[in-house]
């Protein structure tokens, strides 16, 4: 609901529902990973980027920790370079968009057939990754 709400621009009502997302989320499991995540894309919308910036990494840890997740893995990783660009951390927001750029290069190579792999790509979060290394990290060629 906080990500329909967010599209929509209603961005007071995107952060409650987030924020009462992430304090219902179970401890350490990939719903609190993609709920701080979620949360953290409000706040980054509302121009909070400092408030944004450890629920960005509170996601990218438990990310890390669980080895990857089925659902979200993509929005974690984008939030987690937003926020470091956000806040003036340019060199740690380029290390971490390289690092999500590798992954979701892995992701979209496992695709056999090129349809699917566009539809993948085209998913909002991985489409705003390509978005930001077009952006931050010019000498990267295009994931296809």
């Amino acid at each position: 609901l906080a990500e329909i709400l967010l599209r929509a621009e209603r961005l007071d009502e995107a952060a409650r529902v987030a924020e009462e997302a992430y304090r219902l989320a179970p401890t350490g499991a990939p719903a609190l990973a993609s709920a701080a995540a979620t949360w953290a894309r409000v706040l980054l919308g509302r121009g909070e980027a400092s408030a944004a910036l450890p629920l960005a990494e509170e996601a990218a840890a438990l990310l890390f920790q669980l080895g990857g997740t089925d659902e979200g893995e993509g929005t974690i990783r984008c939030v987690a370079a937003e926020a470091l660009f956000a806040v003036g951390r340019v060199d740690e927001g380029r290390a971490r968009l390289r690092d999500s750029l590798r992954a979701l290069e892995q992701r979209a190579a496992r695709f056999v057939e090129p349809e699917s792999r566009q539809r993948f790509l085209a998913i909002p979060a991985h489409a705003r990754t390509r978005e930001l290394a077009a952006l931050h990290l010019p000498h990267v060629t295009d994931v296809r």
